[in-house]
């Protein structure tokens, strides 16, 4: 110690030496001087100008730590405001020795004095030691006060660099070193995974007992004969008349029938499906015989009218009428043949194409095709035509029975071609000789087929169980594959991939010996065919070729592109903005260059980057097929290849390295026009750049992703895309340029974070001390907080600008259209030129003279009157003025617009006049109201729907029409409908009056009166036509209005249908399906060619099915079936209900065995038809026509893809319009239906014209409210403008409807849909993306001359379910091969606007949504890390600047209100509005865009951007896609706030907080925390109205994730709801020990998910940990300086930065322990309660109770018993948590910091979310039960945790909501009737009195006694409720 004073003595000068000499005597023995008298810090090389500077910033900062840690005596003694005073004053009181000298006392003074001696320095002399008196001023704050730690030398952050380090320095790169040790060992984890993959048994194929054939018919006579009359009985055969034969159509009859039963006994089809082919060979031929004749007409047409355009077409007169008609006669001598070879070239296509690869392919053993048809059972027919219908045949035969392998198109190519190829005529069964038989199904389904399904069946699922209750079918999936099916386990698509590679396919293919199937000779391949060995070809580790990922892996592999692009333009604009702001980003201009060209060549830096990432995520998401397979030398050469070119991407790092150094070393910069200098280098490394960008964004790498070549559009189609994506980027890069990006790099200069460079870190010491130095540490993480946050809104906001971009384009395309026609388009009214282009486009071939509207246009015109009043639309006054004939009936019943048009003899005798919107309006007059919404316009109809009709069809005959198709040529059409348990018909006691349950005295209305309300003109309408018809039937409608007792049972029956036609049910779909057969006969008897022989047998039904898919229909109770059979009694010609059908097998019998089915199936399935004709039982189930067996359990997806897979061997004709049970159709649509069809016409045979899918609009009708109007806005949008652009653009898809497909082509990809279970549970899209994929001429258009209906969800509950499952379904999506080869093969611009149309638009929502929490969190940590209000001792805070709080303001006003908020808006509204604009007018539209925004529409949009962003996140990190059940009901139903109460006084969870917790309400509460803390940390000081705009923004959010549930919930703030939920409340969260708010956490919350690798690996705990390493290093950077004050604050300083939870954790590990033992102890005495452990999860998350918890076997519980509930630990375990964060947060404010005390509590509650993030890890985890008793703390702390965060947000939000009840109870007392809540909710201020219904019981109970329409697994398999993205 004297040692240590004599050194601090000989730094005193002389007259400070006498003052203190008795205080080192008397402090010699007790202190410890830490100071060793060494300078440890240097002067730097500076100029004299800039070591004063450094001068007087160290002696400040020594003032400011002294003034700082001044004791209480000191500060009593010593105070006041004048710090040369106090400083003055402590000198005196020490030197006095009246204070206790400490350690610190003496370091105190000694650097006083160092300071002082700094000063005289300067001023003794003439011109003073400037760099003496820097030394000692740098040397008393580092040396002294420091001990060494730091030296300020520096003039720029971070001002200070670390000599001596402490080993609390290396904590920070500790955490940080321990994360990347957790992220490489997740890595690896993967690998361990696959190595494990590979080692798996592949299962043998299971051997049975072979019986001997029997029973195989030796003769196909019988069914010939039946197969023959089905050809005679249809329109090709003359329908039973001779005389309407076509040519030679007995001849090709017998060939086709002799020909399929020939199949049938040689290769053992089944004969129900035999038959069903051949009526389907039928009807797709009729269809190309029309196409044929149709090809023959338009030549006439074209030739004669000498059209100038398509869309200028004249009437035909009478003699070109009659050259037509020559001509489809003509065209009938050899149509058969014609059209045959036409189906044989589009059907066979793609079967042709795989044929020549394979046969290309010399191991394969195939012979080329003009070899193969003269072998095999081509060889034994002669003649092209002949051999043509073979190969259709056996192609359709196979395709037909193959069940769900026709999910694998190419594999069905595999079995026809062995068919065709088996040699001889032989007789049954002999091909399957020696494979067993003596079973009852046909042997080409028990050998071939169902061997395959079963391999299918086994890789999803164990078995298929019956349930005992309702006798559906379970089925039940393999271990772990609840969630999603694993990424190595194979599918459909993997299957399929396999036989569409000849190599593979010859490899892989293998008999039960062992042996190659392809070494088998090629005539003999089919007879050997049922010895493959199915398990072992289809191995999932040998066929999987893409595994699908739910990892940000997957994700990066799929849109790589996207982001690199993002990246290049992103560090392309802020090193741009650098050379204007270069002192403003350190990081680009030190550590990136010196130089502009250097700095931009470090964007170069992002291609070794991309391909890092990018094949890291190829190998994760390639399968085994393409991984290593084995360990020999051409495996291992491939991948050292592999390697080698994948290490290419690190070039352009080697490259930049060569830049840097040779820049730092020679300083060639400065001579960059010189060749001599780096201008070579910088070459060089651009060009490579430029190659790694460029194969990155426009080159496909892998051979592997094009199976197919793509359809490539034209120059100018490519070219305009390009432009479309440089105008959009363009505009988002300026804006970004000179807003977001420079306003940032003004706010980084302004906030004087530390530099990044070589000369920061040989400032610093290098890069070790670099990176312990805690305030260059905390500056880097800001400044990557900033950048990150900056990137982070670059990349939302593209999506916005694309939208912005689409509906400018489809406002010009619409313009495009009409030929720039703008004038017209705007002034002309549509209305009055109905009957000229309707008469033109439609109607052509009807004769006319002297260019007047001719007669059938009359006819057809009153017809589309008539349905219009039929359905109510118009009143008995408007039906006169609509319609042409004078004497228009009103009184139109079903059978009147069934009835025959008037013929034109009887036409010319009625009185005829031009009906009043004929006749056409002033332009100034049609401007006024039709754009300034300025009333009705004379003679429409007042209904609104019915105007709509008619204004739509006015704006589709604008457009350019395709020419329709003469009937009877016209091609087959079959209108798909998928249903599971929707509403068939409503139901008076089940739905109209039926009234919720559980909710007390204040049920809402009726359903049947909000019917009568929202439809009240048609309503009466109704009634009036009832009244009417009734009088003049002799029946009595009662005039009782909405009194509904007072209507009778008949009467209700009318109702009913009323009621079904306006709700969204089956029978309002198939009501507006059929149409298209009323439509077609009309036009048959309109402009029908009558005279040919088609034309003299033609019936609608010939061109048009409507088939249902009702895969449940064999479980339907009485109603139903009832239901059905009324549909089938009013549509007799062409519907049909498709179905699957089931026989018991209680026990497997040899029959079962022999017949190959899988052993875990326990029943047979059948895929049924039935249609009107087929027979009742006394159930009213029909008996089906055909019942064609199944391979087995048809449902293995998620249920609609199957469904219509089961049901499309039933479609007919050409084309399918696959259409959900939601929709509907208006008549006057339907007459377009020929039109529609000519969009798929070939002008010349095999030029690709019918490869198309074709889309349409749809009307939603559901606007019904507030939220039923959102949707149907956002639905218009879509389904119009948007959808417009997307064709343009080349991103439109198949959306499952209204698309109208063809086919034949689509029977070549697998199928209308897809079916594997999860991933393809938006089923429709894939069908567009594989269309898309396959190429070759398939294009997919968009068309919005034609509607259709559509219902939407309309309450808030339903709305958000529905994008909850396209939200679930679009995660799928992104990690599909479909996607990932998309976005690697289509262009650039195609693949952008492909991404942003789909999956992009729901990642998009997630990064809009948390695009203010996250800028908000960097302003707080901003916030933070500024100076403290009054005490700082930070350096840079002593030097000065602006505040941050007023830089952030600044900066965050420019970037989110003027930038971001501006361009948010304008994408959210713009489509809508410019729609609406072109439809109704700007006034319409403005005034309907203020509607909603009155009704709160921003809330409900924020809050489903959140909902939409969670599911799509989640569904990537844990997967769960499923069909969730919305329900199409009127929202009139209010739901609870956490359940609700039962009728026998049970709790019954269920309500609003319960359904989105953890989505929205968590957030909204730590935003709220985050905004609060921004107020308290000075955010909002001094910032003026800057921060208006941000702080609306932020209120918006935190309001609609907190409330808009509640806002848009009916009846919500009725004070008696309010007091229940309070009760509910109260009991859900303390009944029975909290078991009720255990059992929902545990089911919503903890569901087995995913584990340890997943967590590290996913995005989300990435960004937590990056923000605890974040706010750890500010707080560690303010608080450093503590740990060289006192070791005693030393400790304090570890309980700030060390997480909360050591002694929660430790109590929680001391109740589980004492509630082990008093669990023993109440076993025995039987009072142990049931509880539910985290380790006895069920598959999908829900409690499973188990028998050991009553016998009391299990005694691993953490439950406690009744006389302790979890809300006491939850108490207990929060107080000790808030003790734990108050002790140390409370000294640190003792010392004065607040925003240091702020960021210790943002720490804080960091880590708890990081450890509870861990500990749900743990929980969830499936080797969480080994844990034993050792995890039971861990359960007990996040109960507690868990249970104490849902108890404060439930409050927040339900005490925030009171003072709105209270305004409603004070509404109610002074205003019964009115209700602002109802005005908000439904747009009308109250409704009729809510009175209590009596009504049926017993029916209601009847009715839903029936088996349950809903399974118990939710997947609502063949469910119809799809939407624009497939489901």
């Amino acid at each position: 110690s004297m040692s240590c004073n004599t050194q601090v003595w000989a730094h005193l000068n002389m007259a400070q030496r006498p003052t203190v000499t008795l205080l080192f005597v008397l402090q010699a023995y007790v202190v410890e001087c830490r100071w060793d008298g060494q300078f440890y810090c240097d002067v730097p090389d500076l100029p004299q100008q800039d070591l004063l500077v450094v001068r007087e910033m160290n002696c400040n900062q020594v003032m400011n730590v002294i003034m700082e840690f001044r004791d209480d005596e000191q500060m009593e003694a010593c105070g006041g405001a004048d710090r040369l005073e106090v400083f003055d004053c402590f000198r005196n009181y020490t030197r006095s020795g009246r204070a206790s000298v400490s350690d610190w006392d003496h370091r105190a003074r000694v650097a006083l004095d160092l300071c002082d001696k700094s000063w005289k320095a300067i001023t003794d002399g003439s011109t003073g030691d400037v760099k003496q008196a820097a030394n000692y001023a740098i040397n008393a704050f580092g040396s002294v006060l420091q001990n060494g730690h730091d030296c300020c030398t520096l003039l720029d952050p971070p001002y200070c660099t670390t000599k001596i380090h402490h080993w609390s320095d290396f904590s920070i790169p500790f955490f940080f070193l321990l994360s990347i040790l957790m992220l490489i060992m997740a890595s690896c984890m993967g690998c361990v995974q696959w190595v494990q993959n590979l080692r798996k048994h592949i299962p043998e194929e299971s051997d049975h007992p072979r019986a001997p054939i029997q029973g195989l018919p030796q003769t196909a006579v019988d069914l010939e004969r039946k197969l023959l009359a089905i050809w005679e009985a249809s329109c090709l055969g003359g329908k039973g008349k001779p005389q309407a034969r076509l040519p030679k159509s007995l001849e090709w009859g017998r060939a086709a029938a002799s020909l399929f039963a020939s199949m049938k006994v040689f290769f053992d089809f089944q004969a129900d499906s035999v038959c069903n082919q051949l009526e389907h060979l039928i009807s797709i031929w009729r269809s190309h015989a029309a196409m044929v004749t149709d090809r023959a007409i338009q030549d006439i047409v074209e030739d004669s009218q000498n059209m100038e355009s398509t869309s200028s077409r004249v009437a035909v007169d009478f003699g070109l009428s009659r050259a037509i008609q020559q001509a489809a006669a003509n065209a009938e001598v050899d149509v058969l043949k014609d059209s045959l070879q036409d189906l044989h070239r589009d059907l066979l296509e793609g079967f042709h194409l795989w044929r020549s690869r394979l046969a290309s392919y010399s191991d394969a053993g195939v012979p080329p095709r003009k070899k193969s048809i003269h072998r095999g059972i081509l060889a034994h027919t002669e003649g092209d035509a002949a051999k043509q219908l073979v190969e259709i045949s056996v192609y359709l035969l196979v395709w037909g029975e193959a069940g769900n392998v026709r999910f694998m198109p190419e594999l069905i190519y595999f079995i026809t071609d062995l068919a065709l190829a088996s040699e001889g005529q032989l007789a049954g069964g002999q091909l399957y000789e020696g494979s067993g038989g003596g079973g009852s199904s046909s042997l080409f389904l028990s050998k071939i087929i169902r061997p395959i399904y079963n391999v299918v069946f086994e890789e999803w699922y164990t078995k298929v169980e019956v349930d005992k209750k309702d006798k559906k079918d379970k089925k039940v999936l393999r271990d772990k594959y609840a969630r999603f099916l694993p990424p190595d386990t194979a599918n459909y698509d993997d299957w399929d991939e396999l036989f569409s590679s000849p190599s593979r396919m010859v490899d892989r293919v293998v008999l039960d010996d062992g042996s190659k199937f392809f070494d088998i000779p090629y005539e003999n391949r089919f007879a050997a065919l049922h010895h493959v060995n199915w398990r072992k070809t289809l191995a999932a580790q040998k066929v999987k070729t893409h595994r699908e990922v739910h990892a940000l892996s997957g994700v990066f592999a799929s849109i790589h592109r996207v982001l690199l692009l993002h990246g290049v333009l992103f560090f392309g604009l802020l090193v741009a903005a650098t050379d204007q702001q270069a002192p403003a980003l350190g990081m680009a201009s030190t550590l990136f260059g010196q130089s502009m060209a250097v700095r931009f060549a470090s964007i170069g830096l992002l291609v070794p980057l991309h391909g890092l990432l990018w094949n890291y995520s190829r190998w994760e998401t390639t399968g085994a097929a393409f991984r290593l397979r084995n360990c020999g030398a051409k495996e291992m050469a491939r991948m050292l290849r592999h390697a080698a070119f994948s290490s290419l991407c690190l070039i352009p790092a080697i490259t930049y390295a060569v830049l840097r150094i040779l820049e730092d070393s020679s300083g060639y910069y400065r001579h960059l026009t010189s060749f001599n200098g780096l201008f070579p280098y910088l070459v060089v490394h651009y060009v490579v750049s430029s190659i790694g960008i460029g194969v990155g964004l426009f080159v496909p790498v892998y051979a592997t992703d094009a199976i197919w070549p793509l359809t490539r559009e034209s120059f100018c189609v490519q070219f305009s895309r390009f432009l479309f994506w440089t105008l959009v980027l363009l505009a988002k890069c300026s804006l970004a340029y000179f807003g977001l990006i420079s306003k940032m790099l003004e706010a980084v200069e302004k906030l004087h974070l530390s530099q990044y460079g070589s000369g920061v870190l040989i400032a610093t010491g290098g890069i070790s001390s670099a990176v312990t130095n805690a305030s260059l540490t905390r500056d880097f993480m800001e400044e990557l907080a900033i950048w990150g946050c900056t990137f982070f809104l670059f990349i939302a906001d593209t999506q916005l600008w694309h939208i912005i971009g689409c509906a400018l384009l489809g406002v010009v395309y619409v313009f495009v259209q009409r030929r720039g026609h703008i004038r017209s388009f705007v002034t002309e009214d549509s209305g009055a030129k109905i009957p000229e282009r309707f008469s033109a486009k439609v109607l052509p071939y009807v004769p006319t003279a002297n260019n007047s509207v001719p007669i059938a246009f009359t006819n057809v015109w009153d017809r589309i009157v008539e349905y219009l009043r039929y359905e109510g639309k118009v009143t008995s006054r408007e039906i006169g003025d609509l319609s042409y004939c004078a004497a228009a009936d009103a009184n139109v019943t079903w059978r009147v617009v069934n009835s025959p048009l008037p013929l034109s003899g009887q036409t010319e005798k009625r009185e005829l006049r031009r009906p009043q919107m004929f006749r056409g309006t002033r332009m100034a007059e049609n401007l006024l109201r039709k754009y300034t919404h300025g009333g009705q316009l004379m003679g429409w109809p007042g209904n609104r729907e019915a105007n709509w009709r008619l204004h739509a069809l006015a704006r589709g005959l604008g457009l350019p029409l395709p020419m329709p198709y003469r009937v009877p040529h016209v091609p087959g059409l079959t209108v798909l409908i998928p249903h599971y348990g929707e509403s068939i018909l409503a139901v008076k006691d089940v739905e109209l009056l039926r009234m919720p349950k559980n909710q007390g005295k204040i049920n809402s209305s009726p359903l049947m009166d909000w019917l009568a309300d929202k439809y009240k003109d048609e309503f009466d309408n109704f009634s009036e036509k009832m009244t009417t018809t009734g009088h003049a039937r002799g029946s009595i409608w009662p005039r009782a209005g909405t009194d509904w007792t007072q209507y009778g049972p008949d009467q209700w029956k009318k109702l009913s249908f009323w009621a079904s036609m306006r709700l969204q049910t089956l029978f309002r779909t198939v009501s507006g399906m059929m149409l298209y057969h009323q439509a077609l006969q009309c036009h048959f008897e309109a402009q029908g060619d009558k005279r040919c022989k088609l034309g003299q047998v033609w019936d609608p039904s010939d061109a048009f099915t409507c088939i249902v898919a009702m895969q449940m229909y064999a479980f339907f109770s009485n109603a139903q079936y009832e239901h059905t059979n009324i549909m089938f009694k009013k549509f007799p010609k062409s519907m049909k209900v498709a179905f699957i059908d089931c026989d018991e097998a209680p026990e497997k019998t040899t029959v079962e065995v022999a017949d190959g089915i899988h052993e875990n199936q326990c029943r047979r399935y059948y895929s049924c038809l039935v249609d009107s004709d087929s027979p009742e039982n006394a159930q009213g189930r029909r008996q089906p026509i055909y019942r064609i067996e199944l391979p087995g359990y048809a449902i293995l997806g998620d249920g609609k893809g199957d469904n219509q897979n089961t049901a499309i061997p039933f479609t007919r004709g050409t084309y399918v319009q696959c259409i959900d049970a939601n929709q509907g159709a208006y008549f006057e649509q339907m007459l377009l239906l020929p039109c529609v069809l000519g969009e798929f016409r070939s002008r010349v045979p095999g030029d690709g014209g019918g490869k198309k899918i074709v889309g349409f609009p749809e009307h939603v009708t559901s606007d019904f409210g507030s939220i039923g109007d959102f949707a149907a806005s956002a639905e218009l949008a879509f389904g119009t403008i948007l959808q417009r652009a997307y064709c343009l653009l080349g991103a439109r898809m198949h959306y499952g409807h209204p698309d109208i497909m063809n086919k034949e082509y689509m029977m070549q990809q697998g199928g209308v849909s897809k079916a594997t279970k999860t991933l393809n549970l938006s089923e429709d899209i894939f069908a567009g993306m594989d269309f898309t994929l396959r190429g070759r001429g398939r294009t997919i258009r968009h068309r919005e001359y034609f509607h259709l209906a559509k219902g939407r969800d309309l309450g808030f509950n339903t709305v958000l379910a529905f994008f909850s499952k396209l939200s679930s379904g679009a995660g799928e999506q992104l990690l599909t091969r479909q996607t990932m080869r998309l976005g690697q093969l289509l262009p650039l611009p195609e693949f952008l606007s492909f991404y942003y149309a789909h999956m992009g638009h729901y990642l998009t929502q997630w990064l809009v949504s948390w695009g203010l929490p996250v800028l908000t969190l960097v302003w707080l940590l901003v916030l933070l890390n500024s100076c403290e209000d009054l005490k700082d001792l930070s350096v840079k805070c002593v030097v000065g600047g602006q505040s941050a709080a007023s830089v952030m303001s600044q900066a965050w006003s420019y970037i989110y209100a003027a930038n971001l908020l501006i361009v948010f808006l304008v994408a959210q509204m713009a489509p809508v509005f410019f729609e609406e604009w072109m439809q109704i007018g700007i006034v319409g539209a403005l005034l309907h865009l203020l509607k909603q925004l009155l009704t709160l529409s921003p809330l409900m949009f924020i809050f489903q951007a959140k909902v939409i962003g969670f599911y799509t996140m989640n569904e990537l990190k844990f997967g769960g896609a499923s069909y969730v059940a919305t329900g199409r009901g009127l929202p009139t139903e209010r739901r609870p706030f956490i359940g609700a109460i039962g009728d026998s006084g049970e709790l019954i969870p269920g309500g609003l907080y319960l359904d989105y917790a953890r989505m929205t309400y968590y957030d909204g509460v730590n935003l709220l925390g985050l905004i609060l803390l921004v107020v308290v940390a000075g955010g909002m000081d001094d910032t003026g109205p800057q921060l208006i705009g941000i702080l609306v923004s932020l209120s918006l959010v935190t309001c609609s994730w907190l409330f808009a549930p509640f806002i848009f919930n009916p009846y919500q703030f009725r004070p008696l709801c309010w007091m229940t939920d309070l009760k509910v409340s109260l009991r859900f969260f303390l009944e029975d020990g909290g078991s009720h708010w255990k059992k929902w956490f545990v089911g919503d919350q903890l569901k087995n998910q995913r584990g340890f690798r997943a967590t590290v690996l996913d995005f989300g705990f990435s960004l937590q940990l990056f923000w605890v390493f974040a706010i750890f290093s500010s707080l560690n950077a303010r608080t450093v300086v503590l740990l060289q004050i006192s070791e005693n604050w030393r400790g304090w300083y570890w309980t700030l930065l060390v997480p909360p939870v050591i002694l929660p954790t430790a109590l929680c590990a001391v109740f589980a322990c004492l509630g082990r033992v008093g669990s023993s102890v109440l076993q025995r005495r039987e009072v142990r309660k049931e509880r539910t452990p985290y380790a006895s999860l069920g598959p999908q998350g829900e409690p499973v109770s188990h028998s050991s918890s009553e016998d009391g076997s299990d005694d691993e519980g953490a439950w406690c018993p009744r006389s302790c509930p979890l809300i006491l630990y939850t108490f207990l375990v929060m107080g000790l948590m808030i003790v734990e964060i108050y002790v140390p947060l409370y000294w640190l404010y003792s010392v004065g910091w607040k925003k240091a005390t702020l960021t210790a509590l943002l720490l804080k509650t960091f880590w708890l979310r990081l450890y509870e993030s861990l500990v749900m890890t743990a929980i969830r985890s499936s080797c969480f039960k080994n844990f034993g008793c050792f995890g039971r703390p861990l359960e007990l702390w996040l109960d507690s945790f868990c249970m104490a965060r849902d108890l404060t947000v439930s409050c927040i939000i339900f005490f925030t909501l009171t003072p709105l009840v209270m305004m409603s109870w004070l509404s109610e007392c002074i205003c019964p009737t009115f209700s602002f809540h109802h005005l908000l909710i439904y747009r009308q201020p109250g409704h009729s009195a809510r009175v209590d219904l009596d009504y049926d019981e017993e029916s209601l109970s009847s009715y839903f006694s029936r088996p349950s329409l809903v399974s118990d697994e939710r997947d609502l398999e063949g469910s119809s409720d799809s939407d624009e993205t497939g489901f």
